[in-house]
């Protein structure tokens, strides 16, 4: 059986998000065919993780132990699977905007995850910013902010949200698979970016990201109704 090697072509180092880190967990050895004694086809399953940057150098080569009379690997050569240009960036983008606009007549995913998010972050800048500028007359909320100061701010204020929950909406850490990604990064990553890939893991996980904020929402819905009721 083949194996493959990726480098980044430029950087000359495995992208985050390359061949080694999401197609090799989906290679399965039903993906190769043995069409003669000296022939194989291998298929590439889809990989909805798969994100480069770069062009990625995919090398190939065969172990010994599926030659006859081999004790060394054998170079089966290579190959390049392209990264999107700048050009190629632009007209994805429009590609995407144009595909979401025609998935609302069936489904609102993205933009409902989006709009969602956009609060919740609005929340979450807002109550550390309480707890940051507590005693000056500053209304602009903070530029930078982590889940650490979410945590703290929830912890001053009294209001109980698991720290998980915290980490899984606002983590700030990029994590190298979309299907991994806080909602926060992957907000970023298709406001700055509108790829496909964040776009259909938005709406993969859709169930999971609509029911940690809305948990958010309604925490800090219900701490405000306290707050008025006690006031």
């Amino acid at each position: 059986m083949a194996t493959k090697k990726s480098r980044n072509k430029a950087q000359k180092r495995p992208q985050p998000a390359g061949w080694n880190t999401s197609m090799k967990a989906v290679l399965k050895p039903e993906n190769v065919e043995r069409i003669s004694d000296t022939e194989v086809r291998i298929t590439l399953p889809e990989c909805s993780d798969y994100d480069i940057d770069e062009d990625e150098i995919i090398r190939v080569t065969i172990p010994p132990s599926a030659l006859v009379n081999a004790t060394e690997p054998v170079d089966a050569g290579t190959f390049t699977i392209k990264a999107d240009s700048f050009e190629e960036r632009i007209d994805n983008a429009i590609k995407a905007l144009r595909e979401e606009r025609e998935g609302l007549k069936e489904a609102a995913a993205v933009p409902t995850f989006l709009f969602t998010f956009i609060t919740c972050e609005i929340i979450a800048k807002s109550i550390v910013s309480m707890c940051k500028f507590k005693g000056t007359n500053r209304k602009t909320p903070a530029d930078k902010w982590s889940t650490k100061d979410v945590n703290n701010a929830l912890r001053e204020l009294n209001i109980k949200l698991d720290k998980e929950t915290v980490s899984y909406l606002f983590a700030e850490d990029k994590m190298i698979l979309a299907s991994e990604m806080s909602a926060r990064v992957l907000r970023n990553c298709i406001v700055h970016r509108m790829k496909s890939v964040h776009r259909e893991a938005v709406k993969r996980r859709y169930d999971s990201l609509m029911n940690h904020m809305e948990k958010f929402l309604f925490i800090i819905e219900t701490w405000r109704k306290t707050l008025s009721c006690s006031g």
